[in-house]
Parts: C-alpha cells; sequence; structure tokens
C-alpha cells in the first residue's frame, strides 16, 4: 500500500472521469468527506487522514490496525509519527545502535555516511525503512523522505511523549511525503 501526502496542491492534476451521482460516498474508493477527511478503500486496506491535523488510521486485513501522524509542513513542522503499542518490537534503520531491535534509542539518518558508522549517532544507511513486530504480524514501512532526518524510537509512555516512531526532518522545509507499508507474519 502506497500513501502520499504533498504540502501544496499538486498542480495540474488530471480530472476524475464522470462519478454517477446515486453512488453513495463509501462506494467511491478515494474520497474526501464532508468533515474533510481523506478516506481511501481498496479491498479490505482502509486509510483515513486528516489533512490539517496530520493524524492518520490504516486498517488491514486480520484486525490489523496502524496510526500516526504525516504532517509535510505546511500546518506544523513536518514529522513522520507511528503510534507503539508497549510490546512492539522496531527492526532496520541500518545498525544505528549496535542491538537487533531499535527500540528506546535516538539517531540521525543521513545522506553522507557511506563509511559505514563514520559519524556517531547514525546508521548507516540514510533510507527510513523498518519492520514493527507487533505479536505475530510484522509491518513494513519504508518513508520516502529525500531529506536528512533525526529519529527517536520510544517503547514507553514518556512524560511528554507516548510511545511511537518519530521521524523528524533536519530542516524545516515543506516537503512532500510518501510511505509505503507491507503487512505479514
Amino acid at each position: 500500500m502506497r500513501f502520499c501526502a504533498h504540502p501544496e496542491a499538486v498542480e495540474e492534476f488530471p480530472e476524475l472521469e464522470y462519478i454517477d451521482p446515486t453512488q453513495t460516498l463509501d462506494q467511491i474508493s478515494s474520497h474526501r468527506d464532508a468533515q474533510g477527511m481523506v478516506r481511501c478503500v481498496r479491498g479490505n486496506v482502509k486509510f483515513v487522514y486528516d489533512p490539517p491535523t496530520g493524524n492518520f488510521k490504516l486498517s488491514m486485513p486480520r484486525g490489523a490496525q496502524l496510526s500516526g501522524m504525516l504532517q509535510t509542513g505546511k500546518f506544523e513542522p513536518a514529522q513522520f509519527y507511528l503510534r507503539l503499542e508497549t510490546d512492539d518490537f522496531v527492526y532496520g534503520f541500518g545498525a544505528a545502535n549496535g542491538e537487533a531491535h531499535r527500540n528506546d534509542c535516538k539517531f540521525s539518518l543521513l545522506n553522507l555516511d557511506t563509511l559505514f558508522y563514520s559519524i556517531p549517532e547514525t546508521g548507516y544507511t540514510s533510507f527510513p525503512v523498518f519492520m514493527v513486530r507487533r505479536g505475530n504480524r510484522y509491518f513494513g514501512v519504508f518513508l520516502a523522505l529525500a531529506l536528512p532526518s533525526k529519529v527517536q524510537i520510544q517503547n514507553q509512555e514518556g512524560q511528554d511523549t507516548s510511545p511511537g516512531i518519530y521521524i523528524t526532518p533536519m530542516r524545516p522545509i515543506p516537503a512532500a511525503m510518501d510511505f509505503f507499508v507491507f503487512e505479514g507474519s
């Protein structure tokens, strides 16, 4: 599943084909509802996104759900946040902390560290690709963001933060964000 959020409206977006006025919104696969929420349904996958707040919820087959925030910099600083449950394990991002998992750590994703670990507190990769293990399920996420970013993964409730993966670009500029989600066991 792929989702993309842009900070501005896309120019020269192709006109939609004629939609039969007898169809209800539930019969249209992607639409913006009366509250301004973007709703997409493909098969048994549902995605709901609120552009002003950036909050999203992804409901997948077998009752799995992911939720978080996707901000492009239009209303708030650009950031990607994925809510975690306290028993989740996070893998990926290159070997940023020397552990098999990335739980409870902070590091940077830079596009210039090609000498493996030459910059302290960075992973050897600049690609924000990670997997979340939740029970006996896995979710793979690829965030297509070309900006160097700070990553914080927190599995426990903090004083002013919730368990989650926080990815924040180091430069405060609006940027389009694509993210891809894969599910498996």
